[in-house]
């Protein structure tokens, strides 16, 4: 990490109160819904998965517990909690042998089954004549395992009633994904999408070659990993073999009291959103934290100011899109995630440095121009009615077009 000064440090507090009050505003989620919405969802949880264990003895089985994962519960859900993400963690019985073979496709791997007995159903096999879980298979199972399930409940129109004395109306689809999207109804007639998604949950002597390992401040590693049935998009040949590996738990720690981090890349998020790079997606963002966590020690994260951090990782960003490359952070050897979209990085990475560089010209007079970029018009006059800013000429080569 440089050496910062400490007029660098305060160069950029006269933004301060207009990033707090954006993220109070847009960013934060609100307490009361929260809290809401969390004991509406787990219900529905809790009463479907009893009658998923019911209704299939395989899903009995296997099923170990629910993962709360996604933006949400790693605390950087950028407004309304709607959308939320679960994971159902299903385990094999040791007497199976499961084995993990990792592959040429980074970041994904193979399971292999020595025992099928019972699970038939799940595999297939190979060129070689070995049984691997197919994640086809695994998925038309668990659709067949939900719907089931909602079949034992009143259905009313399109709407399931799960519960006798809170009756809570739910309905589902299947998405292209690995996910199972729920619908639940919320009282005030609005309504929450919860993604279900079937994981196998591995500990540490799976640990698949090739992945590094990550220790908490104790010494202690974090072993637990996750598969999810997702296969890799340039890949054509045998795509049911391929299981995406997930380190949520790993990440979760890695970013967890880290001051002015989650708050600084909900931020950029919203900046994202507001500039419509949709194909900049949270976890190549995510991915760039964890590096920069790696690289500064945690004083930096809680000593200096939300405005600071905020344009570091900002700053930090438009290098990375305009090296047009964000290495996945488990992986020993190199992993470019951006090569996985086809997108001219070159374009938003150029809108960055426009961003940056107006901020920085403006700055201490005016350093409500970070407003412009990172609330939408109709947030804008919705916050600050009578904001005006200067104009600032573009530089040559930092045109862009918003993807």
């Amino acid at each position: 990490m440089e050496a910062t000064s400490m007029d660098d440090r305060k160069r950029y507090n006269g933004m301060e109160k207009y990033l707090q009050r954006v993220s109070g505003t847009y960013v934060s989620v609100p307490k009361h819904v929260k809290t809401k919405n969390n004991r509406i969802l787990k219900k529905v949880l809790e009463i479907l998965i009893q009658k998923m264990k019911n209704t299939d003895t395989r899903f009995n089985q296997l099923y170990q517990k629910l993962f709360f994962g996604g933006s949400y519960y790693d605390g950087l859900k950028v407004g309304t909690p709607d959308e939320y993400d679960i994971d159902l963690l299903l385990q094999f019985p040791s007497t199976h042998g499961i084995e993990i073979r990792t592959g040429k496709v980074p970041g994904y791997v193979n399971l292999y089954l020595k025992n099928i007995t019972g699970f038939e159903k799940f595999c297939d096999i190979d060129e070689k004549g070995n049984l691997y879980l197919d994640t086809k298979k695994v998925l038309s199972w668990m659709e067949s395992v939900i719907t089931r399930a909602f079949e034992e409940f009143e259905k009313i129109d399109s709407w399931y009633i799960l519960g006798k004395r809170e009756k809570l109306h739910v309905r589902y689809h299947k998405t292209d994904g690995p996910a199972f999207t729920l619908v639940i109804k919320v009282n005030d007639g609005k309504e929450m999408n919860v993604d279900l998604v079937p994981c196998f949950l591995f500990e540490g002597d799976k640990w698949p070659a090739g992945f590094k390992k990550y220790k908490k401040e104790n010494g202690k590693i974090l072993y637990d990993f996750f598969v999810v049935p997702k296969h890799p998009k340039n890949v054509t040949v045998n795509i049911s073999k391929y299981w995406r590996l997930s380190f949520q738990i790993q990440e979760r720690h890695f970013i967890h009291n880290k001051g002015r981090l989650k708050p600084t890349l909900k931020l950029l998020k919203k900046l994202r959103d507001a500039q419509q790079h949709k194909k900049l997606y949270s976890y190549f963002l995510k991915t760039v934290a964890l590096w920069e966590v790696l690289k500064n020690p945690e004083p930096f994260w809680i000593k200096n100011s939300l405005s600071f951090v905020f344009m570091h990782l900002l700053k930090e960003c438009q290098k990375y899109l305009e090296n047009e490359k964000i290495l996945y952070f488990w992986t020993v050897a190199e992993f470019n995630l951006l090569e996985t979209v086809k997108v001219d990085w070159s374009n938003i990475s150029n809108r960055l440095r426009f961003i940056i560089n107006k901020i920085e010209r403006n700055l201490p007079d005016n350093p409500d121009v970070i407003l412009e970029f990172i609330l939408t018009p109709d947030e804008l006059a919705e916050l600050y009615p009578k904001a005006t800013f200067p104009t600032v000429e573009e530089e040559a080569g930092s045109s862009c077009i918003l993807l």
